[in-house]
């Protein structure tokens, strides 16, 4: 992975973003020395998306097993709503 700052990253976003797009490179952009952000490819990106999916699918199924329910009645008053 290619680690770079805010500043350069303004000064070198164009061959930054062709890395990242038809190489797949990962950009680690950091401000004050901690990262701010990652620049991936879609690929990574949609990959990325598809773990979450399965991540959060996983614990409904888990949930609706479990029987962890509340009403929405009970939900929008949780949350103010």
């Amino acid at each position: 992975m290619t680690t770079t700052t805010i500043t350069d990253l303004r000064v070198h976003i164009r061959k930054l973003a062709d890395l990242v797009a038809f190489k797949g490179e990962r950009i680690e952009v950091q401000r004050n020395g901690e990262t701010a952000f990652v620049m991936v490819s879609p690929e990574d990106a949609a990959l990325l998306e598809a773990l979450e999916d399965k991540q959060d699918l996983r614990a409904a199924k888990k949930a609706l097993k479990d029987g962890d329910r509340i009403s929405l009645d009970d939900l929008a008053n949780e949350l103010g709503l």
